[in-house]
């Protein structure tokens, strides 16, 4: 409504009749179930809850599967819902704030039919804003408020929920965010894998211990479902009989609710590692560290797993190294985090020190008996084989500098974790890391809030300032760095010094920002620098192939080349083989173009401006530096884009790439060069090329 609609029209889910209805179509292809799977149908229906994307996505499943296929179905979607209707559900989820999403889960996993009132109070002794959070949650359809004040969830919401927490330890409970199934508690207590702290919510601990009332009649209820497999019956009575020994929070002890959630919260708090202030900070921080902890947990725990953080400069791998190493640290042997390997071995001339620190941290031994690299190596690997170590190595990029200080897995003892920071994946993953993580920038919301708390110190923008905080958002595109040194630098500035800087960026992009992308580039081999600029100056959004064969032609090896700026987080290609690079990417490509000669465009490589391109050729500018030449505008068939002389190409000796339009050449054309690879004139006015081709 903030934006003057005049009216919310809410749909509802489809009734019963309605949802049968449509379930058939997709399934038998007519308006009834056929007989032998009506049953079956109607179960489908139930479970699908009147979602028709739900209805429509299994419906198509089943169509034209076997009986024994459709028999199969109930039990399949118990244990495991399609992940077409979970995935498109999920997208309501991500574009949450973090606060938002944890309550979200809590309510998915804990609170779902809960009185509101009640959750709200719970969820606000945990430090987040539950009116804002649940209005939210509201706004997004994503939960319902009963006429009594309950709160309401889709069924399958739950299960997405249930899902993405499950999702964070898929074989280890223990290591998940939270828990609600009694199996899953019988295994945290007989692992021994957390602290349990029970809590006694209108009901008495003796109620659990002899399982008498409501759980004596659930029990009852389980044996009859789980008659084939009564031993897992068996191990949730003892779970259950040992939660209610442990010393926990009685409720009718208390006279004051307030108290009882207070007095729950404090203990606790102070016995879990607690994140820092600058962590909070940290906008999408927690979901980025899931993913992490996701692909470092996965297989047995105790494996030795190397893990890649991979991804473009500015875009956060550091940082978010830094917090997973922050908090996990304290559960292992010992840890090491290696900062800034890249420059610092540059300036060094190599890792000695790197691998003193190792020794010292990682075995406690004296680094003066390292003097060489290999010495660490022999050290290093014959010690650390019965230790469970966390180290993290930050900005690598290359080869021996993984040898001697990450080694091979056979070095660590069993349950060690190894992460490792890079802008090469290939790098990565010809070194033999187990898994790569590639972040993803921020979404749109999450750069918002990060932009705002530098420039205004709060999440909220000053209004008069909100579609300028917008442009500035847009132009960061989702990466870490630049929107903190835009929001930084603008922080106390006036507006119009706002909007002066916009227009400045267009033209001169902040250094810091452009300095760090540059990193990358400048380790590129020439052949590979070239294809960089050329697609960052041309070919942005053009077919792989096409372009592959234009560069081929130029001598470049872009089969080799472009795979290259693949790994290196310079170039990515879409499942069109279109090619796509970060907007802050191709700025830069086109900002070290521009510094090869500021002042004079017919000194530069590459002209891409149609302003630039009229300059140079109605003056005779252009020199034999010149490689390319591409405006992709085409102009109208009577309008004469510019007159150029004879002589207009006659210096550019080594142009690769030409594609003007309109061009006239009164005096006709006497050079044009023999490197050509790609000549498109559109409208060319005479009818040869010069001799010399």
């Amino acid at each position: 409504m903030t934006h003057g609609v005049d009216e919310v029209h809410k749909l509802k889910v489809l009734h019963d009749d309605e949802a049968l209805q449509l379930f058939c179509k997709q399934a038998f292809k007519t308006n009834q179930p056929w007989k032998e799977y009506e049953q079956l149908s109607k179960y489908v229906v139930k479970y699908s809850g009147g979602l028709p994307l739900a209805l429509k996505v299994l419906g198509s499943f089943l169509y034209g599967k076997t009986t024994k296929e459709w028999e199969s179905a109930p039990k399949r979607l118990e244990r495991e819902s399609e992940n077409e209707i979970l995935d498109i559900l999920k997208i309501s989820f991500d574009g949450l704030r973090e606060t938002e999403k944890k309550i979200f889960l809590d309510i998915a996993c804990f609170y779902r039919g809960e009185d509101r009132d009640y959750v709200t109070k719970i969820i606000d002794y945990c430090d987040f804003d539950p009116v804002i959070g649940i209005r939210v949650l509201i706004d997004k359809s994503l939960i319902e408020i009963s006429n009594g004040n309950r709160l309401r969830m889709h069924n399958l919401l739950q299960e997405m929920g249930q899902q993405i927490v499950k999702r964070q330890s898929p074989k280890e409970p223990g290591k998940r965010s939270r828990l609600w199934k009694e199996e899953d508690v019988h295994h945290v207590l007989t692992k021994n894998t957390r602290m349990v702290y029970p809590i006694f919510y209108d009901v008495e601990p003796t109620v659990i211990r002899n399982q008498t009332g409501n759980f004596q009649e659930a029990f009852a209820k389980h044996v009859e479902v789980f008659k084939k497999s009564i031993e897992k019956v068996h191990k949730w009575r003892e779970a259950l009989k040992e939660v209610a020994n442990i010393s926990g929070w009685e409720l009718k002890e208390y006279r004051n609710e307030s108290k009882f959630i207070s007095d729950i919260v404090n203990p606790i708090s102070s016995q879990i590692r607690v994140k820092s202030k600058i962590l909070k900070k940290l906008v999408g921080i927690d979901s980025r560290l899931e993913e992490l902890r996701f692909l470092m947990d996965k297989g047995p725990s105790a494996d030795v797993r190397m893990i890649g953080i991979c991804g473009m400069g500015g875009l956060g791998k550091t940082t978010l190294a830094r917090v997973i190493y922050d908090l996990i640290s304290h559960e292992f042997e010992g840890s090491s985090f290696l900062a800034n390997v890249r420059e610092k071995s540059e300036r060094e001339g190599g890792v000695i020190s790197f691998q003193r620190q190792l020794v010292s941290q990682l075995l406690k031994l004296t680094d003066n008996r390292i003097w060489n690299e290999d010495d660490s190596i022999n050290i290093l690997g014959s010690r650390l084989q019965h230790k469970k170590v966390l180290l993290v190595i930050d900005d690598v990029v290359d080869s021996k500098q993984l040898e001697y200080l990450a080694g091979k897995h056979g070095w660590y003892g069993s349950g060690s974790r190894i992460i490792i920071t890079s802008r090469d994946e290939g790098l990565l993953k010809t070194n033999g890391v187990d898994e790569v993580h590639k972040p993803n920038g921020l979404n749109y919301n999450e750069a918002l809030q990060l932009f705002n708390m530098k420039a205004f110190k709060t999440n909220q923008p000053l209004e008069e300032r909100v579609q300028l905080s917008e442009h500035f958002v847009n132009y960061a595109g989702g990466i870490p760095l630049a929107i903190e040194v835009l929001g930084s630098f603008l922080n106390v500035r006036y507006v119009d010094q706002w909007r002066s800087t916009l227009e400045r960026l267009q033209i001169d992009p902040p250094n810091k920002i452009m300095s760090i992308l540059q990193i990358s580039f400048d380790r590129l081999q020439d052949s590979e620098k070239k294809i960089f600029l050329d697609i960052a100056c041309f070919f942005k959004g053009k077919n792989r192939d096409c372009v592959t064969k234009i560069l081929e032609g130029c001598g470049f090896f872009p089969v080799i080349g472009i795979e290259v700026l693949i790994e290196r987080s310079l170039l990515i290609v879409d499942d069109d083989n279109t090619l796509g690079m970060h907007d802050l990417l191709q700025e830069l490509g086109q900002l070290i173009v521009t510094r090869q000669s500021p002042e004079e465009p017919g000194k530069r490589s590459r002209l891409w401006k149609e302003k630039e391109v009229r300059q140079v050729l109605i003056e005779n500018t252009g020199g034999e530096v010149m490689e390319g030449i591409i405006v992709n505008a085409y102009f109208p068939e009577n309008e004469v884009y510019l007159s150029a002389s004879a002589k207009a190409f006659s210096q550019m000796t080594n142009l690769r790439l030409l594609k003007i339009s309109n061009v006239q050449l009164p005096g006709g054309l006497e050079y044009l060069s023999n490197s050509l690879r790609l000549l498109d004139w559109h409208r060319y006015p005479l009818k040869s090329l010069p001799s010399n081709l």
